[in-house]
């Protein structure tokens, strides 16, 4: 386990929180900034799964399940933050 995948469900969640405010800043609450905000919010939680899927099946031994588990935690959050973050726009 290395510390992309450990770390990686984060640094979508930040990727899609600066993106989503890039997206404000620029297109306000129109059609345009709707529909870049659902592409951004599905692109982020597929860039999510695949990497669910890529640390399910990893093993190793006690410290590396551990690591899984915490990143496994991890992603759970970001997706969570994720779609919190983007319901306030897509619904606006």
């Amino acid at each position: 386990m290395n510390w992309r995948l450990l770390l990686g469900g984060m640094a979508i969640w930040a990727l899609h929180f600066f993106a989503l405010y890039g997206i404000g800043s620029i297109w306000h609450s129109g059609m345009n900034a709707r529909l870049l905000t659902g592409l951004m919010t599905l692109l982020c939680l597929a860039g999510e799964g695949w990497l669910l899927t890529r640390i399910w099946r990893q093993s190793g031994d006690h410290l590396d399940a551990w690591m899984r588990h915490l990143s496994l935690t991890l992603i759970a959050l970001a997706s969570l933050a994720i779609l919190w973050q983007a319901f306030p726009a897509l619904l606006s």
